[in-house]
């Protein structure tokens, strides 16, 4: 268990939720269309693997979430960039997306990633993944 002898809820509820993520990817392989499915057969199992390993405190799959996450936030410098550019016209969507309406998703999935990638830094936290 932890260091200091008390239990982190936070890190269950980031657990709990690649829970219900790899939930989602199994729904996905049997209900999805095929695209779906591929990515449910692709995305399930790395979310159950963060959902096991942050349960049991294993370090080297916080790290790997630290790094998922900061790929997460870098990658979202282009993507504002196209968003901004179909905007402006220079670059074409797909017919079924809207470019302002991801842009208004945008900043929610930065703040989140950015929040989540805090917490797992934290010295409390880190300390719980040490065995």
């Amino acid at each position: 268990m932890e260091s200091s002898g008390k239990r982190l809820w936070g890190i269950d509820v980031i657990a709990g939720v690649y829970g219900l993520g790899t939930l989602a990817m199994v729904w996905l392989c049997a209900n999805g269309t095929d695209v779906g499915r591929t990515f449910g057969l692709l995305a399930g199992p790395v979310c159950l693997a963060l959902c096991i390993g942050i349960a049991m405190r294993i370090d080297l799959v916080r790290k790997l979430l630290m790094v998922l996450l900061t790929l997460a936030l870098v990658a979202t410098v282009p993507m504002l960039a196209y968003l901004l550019g179909a905007l402006a016209g220079w670059f074409d969507l797909p017919p079924n997306t809207d470019a302002s309406e991801q842009l208004a998703k945008l900043p929610r999935s930065l703040i989140a990633n950015a929040i989540l990638l805090g917490y797992l830094w934290r010295p409390d936290v880190r300390a719980a993944f040490q065995r």
